[in-house]
This record gives structure tokens, sequence and C-alpha cells, in this order.
């Protein structure tokens, strides 16, 4: 008798799980907004390029590295970590953006500013995992932060984001993100460079 119980506890079980994760999730209707704090952790690889005057080769960094937190986001600041507000203007389709700041002390003094905004589009998986793609540009400047230099960046944005709900209203954020610059330059001297990231980000967004 014990053992037919459980039996059929186990059965219930199964069957209200399988009925949950069958259901789409209900986040990205119209009306729905998001509040997250993305890129709070990501596996990046980069690379700069800087144009020399006249004939001379252009002078070209390649980094690597793990970033954790708001402790930074030089040499890329596209990497630091940001706000982000977005808004669904139809079913399945957002509208929204981030920002984000960073100060540096020590020899770095100096601060940096980040704006991008965005559109995307999601799309339910199951209950607990969705897909939302998302496109745009970001702009940074920086004041002070490069050995003493400004510098500014404009970049075309695209990221590939997965969420992981393990409740109603809450996501884990997890996917790879790409940043080309396309326009910057340096003050002083009006040089122009370019910054390009690809990387694998880690964040949180809370839905409503």
């Amino acid at each position: 008798m014990m053992q037919r119980a459980w039996a059929l506890g186990v059965v219930g079980l199964v069957v209200a799980w399988t009925s949950e994760a069958s259901a789409q999730t209900s986040f990205g209707d119209k009306g729905d907004f998001s509040f997250a704090i993305e890129r709070a952790m990501g596996l990046y690889s980069g690379r700069l390029r800087f144009e020399q005057p006249g004939l001379l080769p252009d002078q070209v960094i390649d980094t690597s590295g793990v970033e954790i937190g708001i402790g930074g986001a030089l040499p890329h600041p596209s990497q630091m970590t940001r706000i982000a507000v977005d808004g669904f203007i139809i079913d399945h389709l957002s509208l929204g953006g981030s920002i984000g700041f960073a100060s540096y002390g020590n020899d770095l003094d100096g601060s940096a500013f980040l704006f991008a905004p965005r559109v995307g589009y999601f799309a339910g998986i199951s209950r607990h995992v969705g897909f939302w793609g998302r496109g745009g540009f970001t702009y940074y400047n920086v004041d002070g932060g490069f050995a003493g230099r400004d510098a500014s960046q404009l970049m075309f944005t695209a990221e590939a984001m997965f969420t992981f709900a393990p409740n109603d209203g809450f996501a884990f954020l997890v996917g790879p993100v790409l940043d080309l610059g396309f326009a910057g330059g340096w003050d002083p001297g009006d040089e122009s460079y370019r910054d390009r990231l690809l990387g694998l980000a880690f964040g949180l967004v809370g839905f409503f």
C-alpha cells in the first residue's frame, strides 16, 4: 500500500512538472517592462586598433580576460557593468537601452560614461527559458582614463541572450555579446582608433 501511494505521488509530481514546463513564459507581451543589471560578469576578448600618421602601420593591441562586478572596464569601456530598462511595444518586440558609469583611481584617474539604445526580440522556449536577441548602438566617453587622455567611441552592438527564470518575474541572463567600434578618437591629438569586443556576458533581469 505504501509502495503504491509512493508511486502515485511520483506520477503526480511528474505530471505537474510536465504541465508547468510545457507552458510558455508570459514575458514578452505588449506592455511588459524589464529592469536589468547587465554584464555584471563576463569573459571577453578584444582588440584596439590605433591609426598612425603617414605610412606607419596601425598599432594593434589584443586583450582578453575576465571582468567581475563594477571594478572597472579599461581597456574596453563597453564591457562595463550597466543598468538597463526595456519595454515591449508589441508582443515579442522590445525597445530600450542601458547606461553605465565607472570611476578610476590611482594611476588611471578618470571616469567613463556609456549609453546603449537598442531594439530586441524575445521568444519563449519554455516556461523557464527564453531567447532575447538585441541590437543597437553603444557610445562611450572616457575622461582621463587612458593615461590622462580623453577617448570616445561609437559602436554597433549585438547581443544573443538566453534567459533562465527559476521564478516568475526574475531571470539570469547569459549569452554572447559583440561590440564593433566604427567611429572613435583621442583628445588631445585627435587621433582615430577602433575598439572591438567579443565576449560571453552574465547578468540579472526582473520583469513585470
